[in-house]
């Protein structure tokens, strides 16, 4: 099987950043090297779309994806609330995507076998990412950077690699069971 793994945001571009200077890209850039990582010790291709802190445009990271005719795509991103109450994990899919709804559906409960989260849900959206690439895709919130105990968590090497766990874990699950089935 073939992944695309999608770090969001990037260079000058750093998503969410919390008080303490923790910027969104960092994390997912971190969580989504280690998951590749963990996806070439389960002998699966894996195509990044950054490997570096660099900007990349949305319609790149879609061309990266689709031209290299990759099995799953997985765009991985921390959350951001004005409530700094807010917590927990959840994973959005194309609107109508029967796949897309299966492969964050599956990615939840890896997750969550790694990790302890309150869980926000699957729910669909219309991102770019989402709409525009050929293969079941997700994109996963791993946890919002606004609240300050999940932003400390964010940054813990442990967490990240339960995150990275529970999403390779999570993406060969699926590819498996369902990306080759019509």
């Amino acid at each position: 099987m073939k992944f695309c793994l999608d770090p969001g945001h990037g260079g000058i571009d750093s998503g969410a950043m919390f008080r303490s200077g923790v910027r969104e890209a960092d994390i997912n850039l971190s969580v989504a090297l280690k998951t590749a990582d963990r996806l070439k010790t389960l002998a699966q291709q894996v195509i990044l779309t950054r490997s570096h802190d660099t900007k990349i445009s949305l319609l790149d990271r879609v061309r990266i994806a689709n031209l290299n005719n990759v099995d799953v795509f997985c765009s991985i991103h921390c959350n951001f609330a004005s409530n700094p109450q807010a917590r927990g994990i959840e994973i959005f899919h194309y609107p109508g995507s029967e796949k897309g709804n299966l492969l964050a559906t599956t990615l939840l409960g890896s997750v969550l076998s790694q990790i302890s989260l309150p869980v926000r849900g699957i729910k669909t959206q219309n991102f770019y990412v989402l709409r525009y690439t050929k293969m079941p895709a997700a994109l996963i919130e791993l946890e919002f950077l606004s609240n300050p105990e999940a932003s400390c968590l964010l940054t813990k090497e442990w967490v990240q690699n339960r995150f990275a766990d529970g999403i390779a874990f999570g993406l060969v699950r699926f590819a498996q069971k369902y990306a080759q089935k019509t």
